[in-house]
Protein backbone atom coordinates (compact mmCIF):
# COMPACT_ATOMS: atom_id res chain seq x y z
CA UNK A 1 0.00 0.00 0.00
CA UNK A 2 3.40 2.38 0.35
CA UNK A 3 3.48 2.83 -3.00
CA UNK A 4 0.26 4.49 -3.84
CA UNK A 5 0.39 6.51 -1.17
CA UNK A 6 3.59 7.97 -2.46
CA UNK A 7 2.05 8.16 -5.97
CA UNK A 8 -0.89 10.19 -4.75
CA UNK A 9 1.86 12.33 -2.70
CA UNK A 10 3.39 13.35 -5.80
CA UNK A 11 0.69 13.97 -7.65
CA UNK A 12 -0.35 16.15 -4.45
CA UNK A 13 3.18 18.13 -4.82
CA UNK A 14 2.69 18.27 -8.57
CA UNK A 15 -0.66 19.89 -8.36
CA UNK A 16 0.85 22.10 -5.86
CA UNK A 17 3.61 23.54 -7.62
CA UNK A 18 1.71 23.91 -10.77
CA UNK A 19 -0.97 25.58 -8.99
CA UNK A 20 1.88 28.14 -7.60
CA UNK A 21 3.34 28.86 -11.02
CA UNK A 22 -0.07 29.80 -12.81
CA UNK A 23 -0.52 32.64 -9.81
CA UNK A 24 3.07 33.81 -10.65
CA UNK A 25 2.68 33.52 -14.26
CA UNK A 26 -0.86 35.12 -13.36
CA UNK A 27 0.55 37.51 -11.54
CA UNK A 28 3.55 38.29 -13.79
CA UNK A 29 0.25 38.95 -16.74
CA UNK A 30 -1.08 41.50 -14.63
CA UNK A 31 2.35 42.95 -14.32
CA UNK A 32 2.68 43.35 -17.99
CA UNK A 33 -0.36 44.46 -19.00
CA UNK A 34 -0.18 47.31 -16.22
CA UNK A 35 2.91 48.36 -17.49
CA UNK A 36 1.28 48.42 -20.87
CA UNK A 37 3.44 45.75 -22.72
CA UNK A 38 0.50 43.93 -24.08
CA UNK A 39 2.23 41.77 -26.63
CA UNK A 40 4.15 40.48 -23.66
CA UNK A 41 0.40 40.09 -21.73
CA UNK A 42 -0.95 38.95 -24.17
CA UNK A 43 1.79 35.69 -24.41
CA UNK A 44 1.95 34.96 -20.93
CA UNK A 45 -2.15 35.04 -21.09
CA UNK A 46 -2.04 32.90 -24.24
CA UNK A 47 0.16 30.18 -21.80
CA UNK A 48 -2.41 30.98 -19.07
CA UNK A 49 -5.10 29.81 -21.12
CA UNK A 50 -3.16 26.55 -21.85
CA UNK A 51 -2.90 26.13 -18.27
CA UNK A 52 -6.50 26.50 -16.88
CA UNK A 53 -8.32 26.60 -19.91
CA UNK A 54 -11.82 27.05 -17.23
CA UNK A 55 -10.70 30.04 -16.20
CA UNK A 56 -13.16 33.17 -18.03
CA UNK A 57 -11.12 35.60 -16.42
CA UNK A 58 -7.79 34.94 -17.84
CA UNK A 59 -9.61 34.45 -21.24
CA UNK A 60 -11.07 38.06 -20.75
CA UNK A 61 -7.77 39.40 -20.12
CA UNK A 62 -6.01 37.65 -23.12
CA UNK A 63 -9.11 39.40 -25.04
CA UNK A 64 -8.49 42.75 -23.52
CA UNK A 65 -4.46 42.13 -24.18
CA UNK A 66 -4.83 41.77 -27.47
CA UNK A 67 -7.09 44.09 -28.78
CA UNK A 68 -4.58 46.37 -26.98
CA UNK A 69 -2.22 45.10 -30.05
CA UNK A 70 -4.46 45.22 -32.17
CA UNK A 71 -5.41 41.71 -33.35
CA UNK A 72 -9.32 42.20 -32.90
CA UNK A 73 -10.00 38.67 -34.35
CA UNK A 74 -8.57 37.44 -31.23
CA UNK A 75 -9.68 39.57 -28.91
CA UNK A 76 -12.92 38.29 -30.27
CA UNK A 77 -12.27 34.85 -29.97
CA UNK A 78 -10.53 34.84 -26.76
CA UNK A 79 -13.76 37.35 -24.89
CA UNK A 80 -15.82 35.16 -26.47
CA UNK A 81 -14.09 32.21 -24.50
CA UNK A 82 -14.57 34.25 -21.75
CA UNK A 83 -17.91 34.65 -21.85
CA UNK A 84 -18.79 30.45 -22.83
CA UNK A 85 -16.58 30.05 -19.40
CA UNK A 86 -18.77 32.44 -17.34
CA UNK A 87 -15.94 35.45 -17.23
CA UNK A 88 -17.49 38.95 -14.49
CA UNK A 89 -19.72 40.59 -16.65
CA UNK A 90 -21.00 39.22 -19.92
CA UNK A 91 -23.09 42.48 -20.12
CA UNK A 92 -19.74 44.67 -21.03
CA UNK A 93 -17.99 41.97 -23.04
CA UNK A 94 -21.14 41.16 -25.20
CA UNK A 95 -21.03 44.90 -25.64
CA UNK A 96 -17.05 45.22 -26.33
CA UNK A 97 -17.93 41.91 -28.69
CA UNK A 98 -20.21 43.82 -30.28
CA UNK A 99 -18.05 46.97 -30.65
CA UNK A 100 -15.35 44.41 -32.25
CA UNK A 101 -17.31 42.91 -34.89
CA UNK A 102 -18.37 46.30 -35.85
CA UNK A 103 -15.49 47.66 -35.85
CA UNK A 104 -14.54 44.55 -38.78
CA UNK A 105 -17.71 45.35 -40.52
CA UNK A 106 -19.27 42.38 -39.94
CA UNK A 107 -22.76 43.81 -38.86
CA UNK A 108 -25.27 41.17 -38.53
CA UNK A 109 -22.65 39.65 -36.22
CA UNK A 110 -22.62 42.99 -34.18
CA UNK A 111 -26.19 42.86 -34.01
CA UNK A 112 -26.49 39.28 -32.53
CA UNK A 113 -23.66 40.46 -29.46
CA UNK A 114 -25.73 44.03 -28.97
CA UNK A 115 -28.99 41.81 -28.53
CA UNK A 116 -26.84 39.55 -26.04
CA UNK A 117 -25.50 42.82 -24.04
CA UNK A 118 -28.83 44.11 -23.87
CA UNK A 119 -30.42 40.63 -23.03
CA UNK A 120 -28.33 40.28 -19.99
CA UNK A 121 -29.28 43.97 -19.38
CA UNK A 122 -27.13 46.46 -20.49
CA UNK A 123 -27.33 49.56 -18.85
CA UNK A 124 -26.26 52.08 -20.50
CA UNK A 125 -29.14 52.27 -23.44
CA UNK A 126 -28.54 55.87 -24.37
CA UNK A 127 -25.31 55.15 -24.98
CA UNK A 128 -26.09 52.93 -27.68
CA UNK A 129 -27.20 56.49 -29.52
CA UNK A 130 -23.64 58.00 -28.84
CA UNK A 131 -21.51 55.39 -29.46
CA UNK A 132 -18.91 55.99 -32.26
CA UNK A 133 -18.22 52.68 -32.28
CA UNK A 134 -21.78 52.18 -33.69
CA UNK A 135 -22.02 55.01 -35.83
CA UNK A 136 -22.42 52.91 -38.81
CA UNK A 137 -25.07 50.86 -37.82
CA UNK A 138 -27.22 53.67 -36.80
CA UNK A 139 -28.78 53.88 -40.43
CA UNK A 140 -29.59 50.08 -40.42
CA UNK A 141 -33.07 49.21 -39.67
Amino acid sequence: MAAPIAAQQQQLLASSVAGVTYFDNYRRARELYDARQFGAAEVVLSDLTRQAPADGMVWFLLGRARQRVGNVRGAIAAYRSSVERGNRSEVSTAYQIARLYTELGEVDSAFVWLERALAARWNDRPGLATDSAFTTLRGDA
